[in-house]
């Protein structure tokens, strides 16, 4: 049994060489249909001798550009790792610049409206000191019946300073007689009876004259209200003062404030068609300016001699009630 096992394994020997050396005549076949080539474009190609080929490879980056040419493959991206700017980054950077471009052309667009709105009023405002004095000094003087109308010039540089003047004397004269304002200040209540008698009164007097045909356009009739509200600086400035007695007010009311209301009054009468229409508005106007300057003197203004006897007048009763009991 032992001598048939031994030549069993000796016939197998040669059997397995002859298969080795066969097998690798074979691969050796194969390797040597197998053509490795580069191509044109420095990608790596293969044929296998008849079939179709597969799709080239691309080269191996060398060990050491592998950093740079990642580094610089981003730079080509969308600007996710490299330095430059991408489609993306473009794009953000043009929609930044397009917003503060239209901002800044949406805020000079607003002051350049704003600026044409003032320079709308700025022909209202032109006007000399020395005519402005004039003016003045007119405000005092009444027209004639029948005479042609007086120039009134389309300008509110004068009647703005006079309300403004108004509203001083107006606070000087409150905070003099210790006059108690409720729910507001001394202030409001000067700036709201000065420039609500200048605008009211010259849209009451402007509708007055449209409705009688005066030929009289809105800024005259505020240009000319304004004017006139000079008698009644003058006159309420010096009811203000203690040592001026009250008849000797009553005597400057009536000279200067009747003189510069009877020259209001004429401005609006002697652009009046007819006569009956012309006293109408003229009497209208005369009565509203006039009057008003008794409704500031008695509303915003109590003489402290008045209040020191009715002071007194109430201490002496008092006493006497005392005595009798």
């Amino acid at each position: 049994m032992a001598a048939s096992k031994d030549w069993f394994e000796q016939q197998q020997q040669p059997d397995k060489a002859g298969g080795l050396s066969s097998g690798a005549a074979s691969d050796g076949a194969m390797l040597s249909e197998v053509a490795i080539g580069t191509g044109n474009d420095g990608f790596v190609t293969t044929d296998l001798g008849g079939g179709p080929s597969p799709p080239p490879m691309p080269p191996a980056a060398p060990a050491g550009g592998g950093g740079g040419g990642g580094g610089g493959g981003g730079g080509q991206d969308d600007g996710r790792l490299g330095g430059g700017m991408g489609p993306v980054g473009t794009a953000m950077a043009t929609a930044v610049a397009g917003n503060m471009f239209k901002g800044g052309a949406a805020s000079a667009q607003k002051f350049y409206s704003s600026y044409a709105r003032i320079d709308l009023l700025r022909p209202y405002f032109l006007v000399e000191p020395a005519e402005v004095g004039q003016r003045l000094l007119r405000s005092f003087v009444p027209l004639r019946p029948g005479a042609p109308p007086g120039a009134i010039h389309s300008e509110l540089y004068g009647p703005l300073m006079l309300v403004f003047t108004l509203v001083l004397v107006l606070l000087f004269d409150m905070k003099h007689s210790n006059h108690q304002v409720r729910n507001a200040t001394l202030m409001g209540t000067a700036l709201f009876s000065a420039f609500g008698y200048w605008l009211g009164g010259g849209s009451v007097f402007f509708s007055i004259a449209m409705g009688c045909n005066t030929e009289i356009r809105y800024v005259q009739s505020l240009s000319a209200t304004g004017y006139a509200l000079l008698g009644h600086c003058i006159v309420l400035a010096l009811g203000s003062l203690q040592s001026v007695p009250h008849g000797v007010w009553l005597a400057v009311w009536a000279v200067m404030g009747a003189l510069s209301s009877a020259r209001l009054a004429g401005e609006f009468a002697s652009r009046t068609p007819t006569r009956r229409r012309a006293l109408m508005v003229g009497g209208a106007v005369f009565a509203i300016h006039w009057l008003y300057i008794l409704y500031l003197r008695w509303s915003f203004h109590h003489l402290v001699a008045d209040l020191d006897n009715l002071s007194l007048a109430s201490t002496t009763t008092n006493m006497a009630m005392d005595a009798d009991g």
